[in-house]
């Protein structure tokens, strides 16, 4: 490793728990604990609020991260500046290396939305229609625009940087269809906290029989529950009223809310909690099935994190699913939701194969530790600095 390394991270809006500034900070940690320096730096906070007609959106965005500028004089005195997809777009015009860190893209995400089976599940869309899940039913040409804007931002970005780093097969190969040289795209995979790692003082006790978890966001507005799958979700938990089902959810819609308390039999709904109230949720469910029904992820944390506590996933062919999950093993990727049915119906009859699963599952998730990851982050910045 060079003798000493210095690098500016520009960061999103800090006042949002999103998986991204976890990542961030998670890298910056243990690049810290490396004995290489980092400076952190966030855009102008109060832009993120800025009353912007919704047509001017992309505009708004690039005000935002170019307000990152603000703190120039302490990320010229760095070797490079990583940024998420394009947040180091305003230090392009320097003298820097630009890291480029893509955990999604904004393409594989337009593809998501225009290639999809909501269709069959017209129930819940006219719920949606009708407001009664959500009052943000937006599905206009302004935020395609908007879409549209961002994918060619992204490309830009990718582009132009020294370092490009993905987080998963998917994400690589959505880069390099969008002309990113696949030489200079880094595989590096997300890790979880060590914690997820570390036993439990006492060993959880088992919630009741076999049951349906479901672990992420619910997402803020039909289009954000149409990229998390919401209505595959909402179908999976009508087909198996009789069966114990837990949902652990980020979430600011409360409408979103209520209406998944009350919508579902033998459901409960846990909002917001905190990452090691997570974990103690979930360790209570191993042997349970994980549903990931998401029509789009560049990686999935949750994904890991429930088979790092022994759940069973049943995935869509999101994200890192493939690199991760073997098929009858430590879980199942699924093409439909007939086929995530049948799945769940399966683990339901076969208890003596689940928990076999589990501990495969328990074992694969230890792959992802941030050890692993801040290995791979060096060797990267050790091959472009010499």
């Amino acid at each position: 490793m060079k003798k000493f390394m210095k690098i500016a991270f520009v960061h999103n809006d800090p006042r949002y728990a999103s998986g991204t500034n976890f990542i961030n900070k998670l890298i910056e940690k243990k690049l810290n604990e490396r004995g290489i320096d980092t400076v952190a730096v966030y855009p102008d906070p109060d832009l993120f609020f800025h009353d912007f007609p919704a047509s001017m959106r992309s505009a708004l965005e690039l005000m935002v991260f170019f307000s990152a500028c603000r703190d120039k004089d302490k990320v010229m005195d760095c070797d490079f500046v990583y940024g998420t997809t394009y947040s180091a777009i305003a230090y392009l015009g320097y003298s820097k290396k630009i890291i480029s860190h893509f955990g999604s893209t904004m393409a594989g995400i337009r593809n998501a939305l225009t290639n999809d089976d909501s269709g069959d599940f017209g129930w819940f869309w006219d719920k949606i229609a009708a407001k009664e899940i959500s009052n943000d039913i937006n599905f206009d040409a302004v935020n395609n625009r908007f879409l549209n804007d961002l994918v060619d931002i992204e490309k830009y970005v990718a582009q132009k940087a020294a370092i490009v780093i993905a987080v998963s097969s998917k994400v690589r190969n959505e880069l390099i269809d969008q002309g990113v040289a696949a030489e200079k795209i880094g595989l590096i995979h997300n890790a979880i906290e060590d914690f997820w790692f570390e036993a439990n003082l006492q060993p959880a006790e088992k919630a009741g029989d076999f049951g349906i978890c479901y672990l992420g966001r619910i997402g803020n507005g039909a289009r954000d529950m149409k990229i998390k799958g919401i209505d595959r979700l909402a179908e999976i938990y009508k087909e198996f009223g009789n069966i114990r089902k837990v949902s652990i959810v980020l979430a600011r819609d409360e409408k979103v809310c209520r209406w998944m308390e009350t919508e579902f039999k033998n459901h409960c709904l846990l909002k917001n909690l905190t990452k090691e109230e997570i974990k103690d949720n979930i360790s209570k469910l191993r042997e349970d099935a994980l549903i990931m029904p998401s029509r789009y992820e560049g990686f999935s944390l949750t994904l890991i994190e429930g088979m790092s506590q022994g759940l069973i996933p049943v995935s869509f062919n999101i994200g890192i699913a493939e690199e991760v999950i073997e098929n009858g093993n430590n879980g199942f990727i699924v093409e439909s939701v007939k086929e995530m049915k049948e799945k769940i119906n399966w683990l339901a009859l076969n208890k003596g194969a689940r928990k076999g699963m589990s501990l495969a599952a328990i074992s694969s998730a230890r792959k992802f530790t941030s050890e692993a990851t801040t290995d791979k982050f060096i060797n990267i910045l050790n091959g472009v600095s010499n």
